[in-house]
């Protein structure tokens, strides 16, 4: 049964809202993290953060012109803005998976912060680089069009370029990370030493890859669908449950690397109206 343009509002509404919020929420993380935490491997946080926040402005912005008229037949604007998502949706699975990478080489592999530094120059390379590869392949292959709620990779041949280009290494992505994650998750368990403030630390991070892996089946699932039922892709309950996923990618990143008692903690002595603290123990907390 084909979506009303009824409810292809309900969701287009739901998707501004929620990437709004998400918008927000992570130029918030953004800002903390430039204020208080840049040094590696902790700006990883940062760049995933940048990578969730412009996801949200591109959504935002295809919302915005594809409302407009003028905008709906032109090609030029839509295949410009199916690059770009296509782009920043992959450098934002990247910054994810080297997130989950680093946890792994500081726990499992037992490596020091100056091992970890040496490996952030090939991290942007990787993370900015090979995202500019998938998304020139639909546009080389002339496959960006309009899919009613966004521009994006077409879905012909069974959406055959979709998953190459971007839901095939997001999935690959998916199973590193948890693989990363379960081993690391294993030894720390293992250790009884171990701090209230790693434990902390690692309860969120699995918060994080649990929230992203159901956004991987999520959308997964209903891309499946779309590929099966080529006459009639969008399902109703499918689609708004994709652009759910999608629209909590900012929130999710707010809620695990932004609302944590250390963060808080530094963002209230920043401030000594209150606390009275001095700049030279604000300074010493955020080292």
């Amino acid at each position: 049964m084909a979506i009303t343009a009824e409810e292809l509002d309900l969701i287009r509404t739901v998707m501004i809202v929620l990437n709004s919020i998400s918008l927000v929420a992570s130029f918030i993380v953004i800002i903390t993290y430039l204020r208080f935490k840049r040094d590696f491997p902790r700006s990883l946080a940062l760049f995933f953060s940048i990578g969730s926040f412009l996801l949200a402005l591109v959504f935002l912005s295809q919302f915005v012109t594809l409302n407009q008229q003028r905008f709906i037949h032109d090609h030029v604007s839509c295949v410009l803005q199916g690059f770009f998502l296509t782009y920043i949706g992959n450098v934002t699975i990247l910054w994810f998976l080297f997130i989950a990478l680093d946890v792994y080489i500081t726990i499992v592999l037992v490596k020091n912060v100056i091992y970890q530094r040496r490996l952030q120059i090939w991290f942007h390379i990787i993370a900015w680089g090979l995202p500019i590869i998938l998304a020139s392949i639909p546009l080389i292959r002339r496959e960006y069009s309009n899919r009613q709620l966004w521009c994006w990779i077409s879905d012909h041949n069974g959406g055959l370029w979709e998953f190459l280009c971007f839901y095939g290494p997001m999935a690959l992505i998916a199973i590193i990370a948890s693989y990363c994650w379960t081993r690391a998750i294993i030894i720390v368990c293992s250790i009884s030493t171990i701090t209230r403030k790693s434990h902390s630390y690692l309860y969120r991070h699995v918060v994080f890859i649990i929230c992203f892996i159901v956004i991987l089946l999520v959308t997964l699932t209903n891309r499946i669908y779309g590929a099966i039922n080529e006459k009639d892709p969008l399902n109703f309950y499918l689609t708004l449950c994709h652009v759910i996923a999608l629209g909590t990618v900012g929130i999710i990143t707010f809620v695990v690397f932004g609302l944590s008692k250390d963060n808080i903690t530094l963002w209230k002595e920043s401030y000594p109206f209150g606390s009275g603290e001095s700049r030279e123990s604000i300074n010493s907390a955020a080292s």
